[in-house]
């Protein structure tokens, strides 16, 4: 089985499930994709961002796009570069600053709760109203490595 989240720019975010409905106990844990993990979206607008799941009908989730970036650990600091980078979430109003890149890249993370994984939706069913029926599809499956939960 698989629960779809639909992404709006003509992208679809399908996460595969192996039972009749999703059996994920983590209701408040979030499930992080990097964007690397998850190529086909490289180059997407974050602000085109949006997701559905299907549970008899389809229903908007909550989904979060973090961007990141590779920053000096002195500019985090607000002091001179030291030569060493870390991986930084980016925010214009920090001392990382905003993301080099506006759009969803390699290194930024696409996030939504386990807990919003719905059910298969019906084979010939169509999208939510403004999502093109067209658009590709990543099939992803969310397995809990501590309980075997699969969503």
């Amino acid at each position: 089985m698989r629960a779809q989240a639909w992404l709006a720019g003509g992208l679809i975010l399908t996460c595969g499930l192996m039972a009749t409905a999703s059996t994920l106990t983590r209701d408040a844990d979030p499930v992080v994709l990097i964007g690397d993990d998850v190529n086909v979206l490289i180059g997407m607008s974050v602000g085109d961002f949006v997701a559905f799941r299907y549970d008899a009908t389809w229903k908007q989730i909550p989904v979060q796009v973090d961007e990141r970036k590779w920053v000096d650990f002195g500019v985090v600091y607000n002091e001179p570069p030291v030569g060493i980078l870390t991986l930084a979430y980016a925010d214009a109003s920090t001392y990382c600053g905003a993301d080099d890149n506006p759009t969803f890249d390699d290194d930024d993370e696409l996030v939504f709760m386990a807990a919003d994984a719905g059910e298969q939706a019906p084979g010939m069913i169509a999208p939510p109203a403004g999502v093109d029926a067209g658009s590709p599809a990543l099939e992803l499956t969310i397995s809990d490595p501590i309980d075997g939960g699969i969503g």
